[in-house]
């Protein structure tokens, strides 16, 4: 016995016999990952795709994240389907792509929440994971969150207080967005962004309360030329998920190498990532504005934004109170909301 034994490790040794081994015979598992945004924008080629790699250099290969971006797989309103379907694991959606389907997702999008975009992402996670993980995403796997930046406005017309926007036709991405617009006399058109852009070209838009990298990805600087920074009225909520049964099939070890990059260490990450771009890009524009001779970014004062502000809690009021209505806690999570912002570190 211990002559075969002996015998065997020198074969091994040289190499003239094969032992069974762990290994990625099959090849390394493939994760589809599909977005609608530009692969440039910030989102992606600061978050999502350096995500991708932190997860193949995690799991030594044994899974490749694949990456299909600015709508190559699909337009920005069908990415829930993607996700569900299989057709994708992992997507990037706006639920306000999908309307109905997660309702209490748009308190992300209330008026005058989040002073910006590092706390809004933490607190969306905490938020997401606390009320609605079980409920409005438990066909899903949820992996992290995160805002683009503040929006402020852009316009194709001055507007330097409330009473300015009055009669103003402005791009929406959300129905809690019209009502805030509609809340200052304006009028919001519900539109997907690619299409903002030409709307505003050809004049079916005045104007447009946006972040900063946005107006810059998809060149809504270009067709605006006069802005107030420092409003921060409102964000977008943005979410990171998989497909359940993909989730459900991969290894234990996978899956903790997984959610230990993402949740909320990665949606805080995201959040800072989006204030900084946010930041650039203003400057950017602000250097666009100077150069092609467009007008200085404006402030509005304290007691003007205040004036705002105030127009905007009925919004608040009746978003909740609509939803209490149907049994869903939207009070307790805008609660949660003011005094996780407030007591954020």
């Amino acid at each position: 016995m211990k002559k075969s034994l002996g015998f065997l490790l020198v074969l091994i040794m040289l190499g003239t016999l094969t032992v069974p081994v762990a290994s990625n015979a099959a090849g390394p598992i493939d994760l589809k990952f599909s977005y609608w945004p530009p692969p440039q924008s910030a989102p992606a080629a600061g978050g999502i795709h350096p995500w991708g790699k932190k997860i193949e250099e995690a799991t030594k290969g044994r899974v490749k994240v694949t990456f299909f971006g600015g709508e190559a797989m699909a337009k920005a309103p069908d990415h829930y389907d993607l996700v569900l379907q299989g057709t994708a694991d992992i997507v990037w959606i706006d639920p306000n792509h999908v309307p109905g389907a997660f309702p209490l997702s748009e308190s992300i999008a209330l008026p005058f929440l989040f002073p910006d975009a590092e706390v809004c992402s933490a607190v969306m996670w905490k938020v997401y994971d606390k009320y609605l993980k079980d409920t409005e995403f438990s066909k899903v796997k949820l992996l992290w969150t995160f805002s683009i930046g503040m929006n402020d406005f852009h316009a194709k017309k001055p507007v330097k207080t409330m009473a300015d926007l009055k009669g103003l036709k402005l791009a929406s991405m959300a129905p809690v967005h019209s009502k805030t617009i509609k809340a200052f006399g304006a009028s919001g058109v519900f539109m997907i962004e690619p299409e903002v852009y030409t709307a505003m070209e050809r004049g079916m838009l005045d104007g447009r309360f946006f972040n900063w990298e946005g107006c810059f990805v998809f060149k809504n600087f270009e067709v605006t030329k006069y802005r107030i920074q420092g409003i921060n009225i409102f964000t977008m909520p943005n979410i990171i998920m998989m497909n359940k049964d993909k989730w459900n099939s991969l290894p234990d070890d996978i899956k903790k190498i997984i959610d230990a990059e993402s949740g909320l260490k990665y949606s805080r990450f995201m959040g800072k990532l989006m204030q900084g771009a946010n930041d650039h890009f203003m400057q950017v524009i602000k250097d666009h504005d100077k150069k092609v001779g467009n007008p200085p970014t404006m402030k509005i004062s304290d007691a003007e934004l205040a004036k705002w502000v105030k127009a905007t809690e009925p919004v608040i009021e009746d978003w909740v109170a609509k939803h209490e209505k149907k049994g869903r806690p939207a009070k307790a999570m805008v609660n949660d909301i003011r005094e996780m912002v407030k007591n954020f570190k």
